[in-house]
Parts: structure tokens; sequence; C-alpha cells
């Protein structure tokens, strides 16, 4: 593959429709990048800020041919089509968008509202015609007044309680954490997930509470640091999804899909990126088919990815088809800054709803955005599924307070860091006070 021009800013140039006043019908978009080469991105197509579809590449262009006969949801007849070139090399998008508007006869018949007809596997939804909430569960469980699910049987809490029982003098802060829902993270260390997930789900039924969920077992995780593991390939994984899947079966939960994923998959080929893309498509597919489960694909932190990239991303990834996008997992960045990130995310996503990791943001980003076991961070706001905010579903103690980050950073009152993941009681004391 041929490398981009030094100093040269590819821009997208538009082909067809020539002009921006069509006719109903068959008509056909076309599109060219100057300053790249077919083979250095995918083209794409939406109307306004929704669906992305993709193009053939012919004669060196992104091409399509779709159907406008039944695009009369707006009443001025007038659309914003984007044209989207991503870039191969790193999954930037470059975007080109035109106002095209379809004459139409005028009639006295009724105008029937229907979607676009598209001759491609994914739909598009009409910038403005209202649509299903993608939120449904999420406006479920807050309207029903349920409360996050408070794990006797988690890892952190068992260990918890044991040291406030040898360690009296000092057990104001392990209370609180005793006291506070957790998420329940899966992967490889579990031998059997099914089952594991199913005794975690029925008990937070039992309890009448949401459990949380995350799922973190996808090839290549954490491109080889201190949190890597993951199974070994796509079909390994479709399999352990599904397994994930059944446990929850149509019972509520939250499911945190792969943190870090899709914030940092730069680090893989882009053969491995389009594999990881096709894998978290089809498991928000899977995870979504028995009905329980409410699915956030995870978008990084403020301070990682644009959010014209994480959008990018999050659309290939089936954004569409889960309930929203996760924040700040296992980071510091402040729950205010998430919000802003997170809306303005959204707002390139077609309003989807979010949630943020606050189990350690309440002093904001760590200095020098240390992100190993830095010192002087604290628990943020305490985990709830009413947060006030329209596109907030939840703020969530994801990374349970003295979780691990790996075998770095500071010492924490004498004592060194453990493997990631292993809880660290005096990590846990620091910021809980």
């Amino acid at each position: 593959m041929s490398k981009v021009n030094a100093g040269w800013q590819p821009t997208v140039q538009i082909i067809a429709p020539a002009t921006s006043s069509v006719n109903k019908g068959v008509i056909t978009l076309s599109f060219k990048v100057n300053g790249l080469t077919a083979d250095q991105y995918e083209p794409f197509w939406a109307v306004g800020n929704d669906q992305w579809n993709r193009m053939s590449t012919v004669n060196g262009m992104g091409t399509t041919d779709i159907d406008i006969t039944n695009w009369n949801w707006n009443a001025e007849g007038t659309y914003v089509v984007s044209f989207i070139a991503l870039k191969k090399e790193n999954w930037q998008p470059i975007i080109q968008k035109k106002t095209i508007t379809i004459n139409r006869q005028t009639t006295s018949a009724p105008i029937i509202v229907s979607a676009p007809i598209i001759p491609t596997q994914l739909a598009v939804v009409p910038a403005n015609e209202p649509t299903p909430s993608t939120n449904a569960s999420a406006d479920r469980l807050i309207a029903s007044r349920a409360t996050l699910f408070i794990d006797p049987e988690s890892d952190a809490q068992v260990k918890a309680k044991a040291w406030v029982q040898s360690h009296p003098e000092n057990s104001n802060g392990m209370n609180k954490l005793i006291s506070q829902p957790l998420a329940n993270w899966y992967g490889g260390w579990n031998q059997d997930v099914y089952s594991d997930v199913n005794r975690y789900v029925t008990n937070a039924a039992n309890a009448g509470q949401v459990p949380v969920l995350v799922a973190y077992n996808i090839p290549h995780r954490d491109c080889g640091s201190y949190s890597a593991g993951g199974v070994r390939d796509q079909q390994a994984y479709a399999s352990w999804i599904s397994k994930v899947a059944n446990g929850i079966g149509n019972r509520d939960a939250i499911v945190l899909l792969e943190p870090d994923a899709l914030a940092a998959m730069d680090c893989l080929s882009k053969e491995a990126q389009a594999e990881r893309i096709d894998m978290l498509r089809s498991s928000v597919a899977t995870l979504k088919t028995l009905g329980g489960a409410k699915v956030y694909l995870d978008a990084g932190h403020p301070e990682w990815q644009s959010t014209d990239v994480m959008a990018a991303r999050l659309k290939l990834a089936g954004l569409n088809e889960a309930d929203g996008f996760s924040l700040n997992v296992s980071n510091f960045t402040s729950t205010e800054k998430n919000i802003a990130y997170g809306a303005e995310l959204s707002r390139k996503t077609n309003n989807a709803h979010f949630v943020v990791d606050t189990s350690r943001n309440g002093n904001g980003s760590a200095l020098n955005f240390e992100w190993c076991n830095p010192t002087g961070v604290k628990t943020g706001v305490n985990p709830t599924l009413s947060t006030g905010q329209n596109l907030v579903d939840a703020y969530l103690w994801v990374k349970a307070p003295g979780g691990s980050d790996g075998t770095c950073g500071a010492q924490q009152l004498g004592t060194a860091a453990p493997p990631a993941g292993e809880w660290w009681p005096q990590y846990a004391l620091t910021i809980l006070r």
C-alpha cells in the first residue's frame, strides 16, 4: 500500500450527483479522495449524522446507487448527505457534506412516510425523523427506580470485608467500598463463563437489582501491555460472547463491551482492525438477541481520541444496535469533562446515550496524565442510575477502587503494585480516603 504524500491534506471530491437538485428514483452517489489512492481508504455515505453505509470502489472512486423515491419525511425535500472516506492507516474520517433537494410532484394525496430503500446491508435512519429510543432498557430501569447490584461475592467486596475484620483501625474507607455496587469483569480467568455470568445475574435478579458486567476477552487485548490477553481468534471470541449472552438471558443487565478495544486499536494492522470491528459488531448483535442486556460499546476517555475518530469507530462497530457507549473505564478524567466529551460524541452518533466510570475520577486527571496506579486520585460520584443528565444513563464504579493497573506506578503505603486486575488494599485505602 502506497504512503500518503507528505504535506498533503486529503480532501473528498464529490463526483455525483453533480447538482443539488435531483428527481425521484435511483440516483448515483460517487466521490474520490484527492491525496489518497483507492487502497488507502474505505468509502461510506450517510444521511446527516446517521448510520454509515459502505460503498463499492469502482475505478478508484466510492460509488453506490440508491433509490430516493420514498425520501419524503422531510417536508422541505432537503437532505444533507455525507460522503465519508475512512483512512485505513489510522481510521480517521474525511467527510464532505452536500445538501440535496429532491423534486416532488404536487399531490393532494397523503404523503406516506417511509425509510429510504437502500441496496446495502446497513439501514439508514433519516436525521430529521423521530426514531425509537435505543435506550428503552435504560428508560425502563430508571423509571422503575432500579438500583445497581451490590455483589457480596465480588473479589473486592470479599477482600474489603476481610480487611475490615483484620484492620478495624482504618475500616472507614473500606466500609464505603463495601456499601457501593461494583462492576464484575469477565475474561479468560473464568473457567466456565456461562455459569459465572448466570450465577451473578441470577443473584442480582433475586435481589431486585441491576448487575453491571464488563466483557474483556477480545483477541490482542491491551496491545500486549499490562492487561494483555484475550481469546485466540475471532471464532473463539464469538463463542465466548455467546456464552456471556446466554448467561444473562432475558434478565436486566448492563454490559460494557471491551474497554479500550476501539480507542486503542491503532496498534493493530489494518486487517486486525477490520477484524476487531467485525467482532464488536457481531458481539453487540449477540448480546442484544435475548433482550435482557443493555450494551455499551467502550469509547475510551476525553483525553485519548477525538470525537470524530471515536464516532467513526463506534458506528462501524454497531453502535446503532447498542444502547450507547461507555467512557472513562479505569481512567481518571473528571465527570464534567466526560459529560462534555460524551455530549459532543453523542451529537455525532445520532444522540447516543452513555455511561461514565467515576470510580477514580474525584480529583480529575492524574499528574502528567499518569495512567498506571497514580497517586493523588480519589473516588468520584457514587454509582447510580439517576444521573440528572439526559444523555448519561449511569455513573458506575467499573474499576473497583484499589484494582491494580499493573505492576507499575508508585508504591502505596509501602507496598508495590500487584499484576493488573488484582485488588490492592493499600491502594484502595489511599483512593477511598
